[in-house]
């Protein structure tokens, strides 16, 4: 007979990739009819039976011996002997055949597989038996059952009532039980396929029914299923984000060591020009890849609705001399012109997203540099309206230039800052500023327009480059819009591309940022008469723990590392450090578990701990900081961002360094002669002598 729960989800249950639990394997087969029947089959034959899931649940068992109900199915070790004899059994047993198998418990067992719609579902199980031709070793037994602290009278007397049976009884019992289970396999499939076509008759008549009586509910129900799968959607495509932010997280670990350690390797002061150049490369090819990283996880952000402004006073002149800067390299090697036109047209200091705005002009330069080969590149930046807002203090403005890698307040002969604010008054300026980048390159074709700003869309000139993801342009334009404006190109092929956009911005003060020169600066030690903190780090990557060690010890910091978060609990009991370095994604117990635990002590709890993570979402910031961390650092880091958070949280004071100038190389093996030391000044020679 059917069983009524047996009738709907039967490809889910039946799929490989579903990890289905005892319940649904009892929707599968009637364990029960099973059990009435082979209690009768006990009662005849005095052998017994179990069925068994792949997880260890038994369902049938039958004819049981107490060596296993008493001892060994219930000590911890004793059990493990019997769950890696399932495991053995499940793993190498073939359908309609039973296979042999002696346990660490010195008992025999033997299995044979239940399957249905070629799924192993569980194993039909004659277990702890002996063959009636080999003789128990009692000393063996004895000395387990000492080991294991049971009783020796009791087990012995149970391991005297195991059964024993001649080989040919074993191998005709599992020849019947083989059979058993293929016809198990069959009426269970059998009885569900009945179910299902029983289901399908009834959901028929049912929807002929609406169809007559109900019209208006099943365009509900209609309705009801096309919103199910739109959540389906959704759902599909948030599980794509949160692989893109996997994969993020994978890259941008091993992309820390590299940037960490050439930051690490520019602090030394001995190195030539051309070292430093090196180096140079290695950073700039490295960020270069963390920003296609981003390209890649930004796309996962902006899908699951994540992306934000963080909205800030920076200085815009000293961004656009960066980008001049930058950009002047790239034209250099390929020949060409470039031009940054209107930096003193526009206010110095903005509210924006600093980021945004910066990763909007990378990507449109970046592309107008990759596809121009001859003539130039053009940025032009202007403020195309203004209107008055809330009232805010407006600072007085100099004729200078600062920001542009310059010292504040110093006067840059030949230039002159033409920004002139709309007004007087304690208003604040909502300002429309528009840039503008043009180039002499290949140009667009006009039936090609339309791919430009498509998500991994390139145009014939992108794919003969066989360079780029086909996201830059696709990401500026979102962030565009998503800070109050639009982006538009104009194109020529063969003349070139003009790539236009407009964002709005608050006018900002001085006042509200850090001096640009104070976070460059270069730490190299503490200040004296501060006590020197312990600092635990706690990663798993040795490369990364490496590194912070090396950062961290390089200015006086007492440290010691972990390997995962159960190192890190027990370095921290036994040595109480003053701060903790904290990776979040560890073996053996992860960062977060390990920070929880951490904090629940009462040293913890005044313990700052900060996150080290690679992975980029907002939620795991949330995820984080709800586990009881109290600051965080996303990975690649810089390591003036290790030092500010240290220094928020105990209040350390450092001691800076100036920026050193270029070593010269040493010469040696140089000899003097009389003569050359004849024509030097009289003072210096009186110099020397001294």
């Amino acid at each position: 007979k059917p069983q009524p729960q047996t009738d709907a989800g039967i490809e889910y249950l039946l799929s490989p990739e579903v990890d289905i639990n005892s319940e649904e394997i009892g929707r599968l087969i009637d364990f029960q009819a099973i059990q009435d029947m082979m209690n009768a089959y006990y009662k005849t034959t005095r052998i017994g039976i179990g069925i068994i899931d792949l997880k260890g649940k038994v369902h049938v068992a039958t004819g049981w011996q107490d060596i296993c109900t008493k001892f060994h199915r219930i000590h911890p070790e004793t059990l493990a002997y019997c769950k890696e004899s399932d495991i053995y059994l499940s793993q190498n047993v073939s359908e309609g055949q039973h296979l042999l198998y002696k346990c660490k418990n010195n008992m025999w067992d033997i299995a044979t597989p239940i399957i249905i719609g070629n799924r192993h579902i569980a194993n039909l199980f004659l277990g702890q038996f002996f063959f009636e031709d080999e003789v128990p070793d009692y000393e063996l037994f004895i000395k387990q059952a000492e080991k294991h602290g049971f009783d020796q009278k009791e087990y012995l007397a149970a391991l005297d009532s195991v059964p024993r049976w001649s080989r040919e009884t074993v191998y005709n019992v599992m020849n019947f039980y083989s059979k058993l289970a293929v016809m198990v396999s069959r009426l269970s499939i059998g009885n569900i396929q009945l179910a299902k076509s029983l289901k399908k008759q009834k959901l028929t008549e049912a929807e002929l029914k609406r169809h007559r009586d109900h019209l208006e509910e099943l365009v509900a129900e209609r309705t009801a299923q096309l919103a199910v799968a739109k959540d389906k959607a959704e759902a599909a495509n948030l599980a794509k984000s949160v692989f893109l932010a996997n994969m993020s997280h994978e890259l941008r670990t091993p992309m820390n060591a590299v940037l960490g350690y050439s930051q690490l390797m520019q602090r030394d002061a001995s190195l030539l020009q051309e070292q430093r150049e090196y180096l140079n490369t290695i950073n700039r090819s490295g960020e270069h890849l963390l920003a296609l990283i981003n390209d890649v996880l930004e796309i996962s952000k902006i899908e699951a609705g994540q992306t934000t402004s963080h909205v800030a006073t920076f200085d815009l002149r000293a961004l656009l001399g960066d980008l001049e800067d930058m950009f002047h390299v790239r034209t250099e090697a390929k020949g060409l012109q470039f031009d940054v036109i209107g930096i003193n047209e526009v206010p110095r200091y903005i509210e924006a997203d600093e980021n945004k705005l910066r990763q909007m002009l990378m990507n449109v330069l970046g592309n107008a540099v990759k596809f121009t080969e001859r003539g130039g590149v053009t940025l032009r930046v202007s403020v195309k309206s203004m209107e008055l807002g809330a009232e805010c203090k407006v600072e007085e403005r100099k004729t200078r230039d600062e920001g542009r890698g310059t010292t504040p307040g110093e006067v840059i002969p030949g230039q002159v800052d033409n920004w002139k604010p709309a007004t007087d008054n304690h208003q604040s300026l909502i300002i429309n500023l528009q840039f503008e980048v043009s180039d002499t390159g290949v140009g667009i074709a006009e039936e090609e327009l339309d791919k430009v700003f498509a998500y991994f869309e390139q145009t014939e000139s992108g794919r003969k480059n066989k360079s780029g993801t086909g996201l830059g342009l696709a990401i500026t334009r979102d962030y565009v819009r998503m800070m109050g404006g639009d982006i538009t190109v104009t194109s020529t092929p063969g003349k070139g591309s003009t790539f236009r956009f407009a964002i709005s911005v608050s006018e900002g003060s001085k006042a509200d940022i850090k001096d640009r020169a104070m976070q460059q600066r270069r730490v190299i030690g503490l200040e004296p008469g501060q006590d020197i903190p312990r600092v635990l780090v706690a990663e798993d990557t040795e490369t990364s723990r490496l590194l912070l060690v090396e950062i961290l010890e390089a200015v006086g910091l007492d440290v010691q590392a972990a390997v995962n978060g159960k190192e890190a609990v027990e370095i921290f009991n036994k040595w109480q450090p003053h701060f903790i370095w904290m990776d979040a994604r560890m073996p053996v117990m992860g960062g977060l578990e390990a920070t929880r635990r951490i904090k629940e002590t009462e040293a913890g709890r005044s313990t700052p701990v900060a996150a080290l993570t690679a992975h980029a979402l907002e939620e795991e910031k949330e995820k984080i900081l709800a586990a009881g961390c109290d600051d965080f650092v996303r990975k690649p880091f810089h390591l003036q961002e290790i030092f500010e958070v240290m220094a928020k949280h105990l209040g350390l004071k450092y001691v800076y360094g100036d920026e050193q100038e270029e070593a010269e190389p040493v010469q040696t093996n140089v000899v003097l002669h009389p003569e050359q030391l004849a024509t030097l000044l009289q003072d210096l020679l009186g110099r020397l002598h001294q």
